[in-house]
């Protein structure tokens, strides 16, 4: 009796050696496909001697099962008897273990899990423009960002605001009053921009820089959607001189 086993891939039948499969722990490589499986072995009945001597003459006839031997495990490629089981064994018990049907469930759920992980982190990121895009989500945005330490701020879009007019009046010898009209061109609202205001002599050449934040003029946080607003402050510039013109420029800090 000797034992058999077939491979699943090309079912040629093979001749097994219990200490090889003992070593392999059960798995085997196909000698004609390289197909790596996990033997289920059988007992194949050996021809009587009597038998084949009375058929030795007469014509050939195709057997159920090939001579073929399994190959030999190749101890050199793997190292020394002590790094078994062999590489083929090792890359079939990792591709049984990743095709099992629990193993492919966690995976895809953590794939949901992650692809949730990345959608949050787009909205939060987005938060301002979410909110000035879809007023409605304003409520979601402020309690997803109340555990996460961030806010919700109008959206800062500088490429909206224009300045359409601006005066610099002069009051008295040190006391000037700055007049600035914003208009917002988008369609939602934006922040309210600070002014920067710098004073020029003849040469035009920077004589004294501020800046004003919306908050020094009383203006709100945000410019309602395709509107405008006159920022006006007075400010004094005690012991400069030499002042011929101005310039003035809107910017988000």
């Amino acid at each position: 009796m000797r034992l058999t086993t077939r491979c699943p891939a090309c079912q040629t039948t093979f001749r097994v050696v219990p200490d090889q499969l003992r070593l392999a722990d059960g798995w085997v490589r196909c000698g004609r496909c390289s197909t790596v499986f996990e033997a289920q072995t059988t007992e194949l009945q050996e021809p009587e001697a009597s038998e084949s001597a009375d058929t030795a003459d007469s014509t050939p006839q195709a057997t159920p099962h090939s001579t073929a031997d399994l190959p030999a495990l190749d101890m050199t490629a793997d190292g020394p008897p002590s790094s078994f089981p062999p590489s083929f064994v090792r890359r079939a018990r990792s591709d049984a273990y990743w095709a099992r049907p629990g193993v492919r469930l966690a995976l895809a759920g953590g794939c949901v899990l992650a692809a949730l992980g990345l959608a949050l982190q787009v909205v939060v990121h987005q938060r301002d423009r979410l909110a000035a895009s879809r007023p409605e989500l304003m409520p979601m945005l402020q309690a997803l960002c109340e555990p996460l330490r961030c806010s919700v701020a109008p959206l800062k879009r500088i490429d909206a605001v224009v300045i359409d007019a601006s005066g610099l009046t002069r009051l008295r010898d040190d006391a000037y009053r700055l007049q600035v009209a914003l208009n917002n061109k988008a369609a939602t609202e934006v922040a309210m921009p600070a002014i920067e205001l710098t004073l020029t002599d003849a040469a035009d050449r920077p004589v004294l820089r501020r800046v004003v934040l919306p908050a020094e003029w009383g203006a709100k946080a945000a410019l309602p959607p395709a509107s405008q607003v006159t920022a006006q402050f007075v400010f004094s510039i005690a012991g400069v001189t030499g002042v011929a013109g101005y310039r003035v420029l809107a910017f988000h800090p």
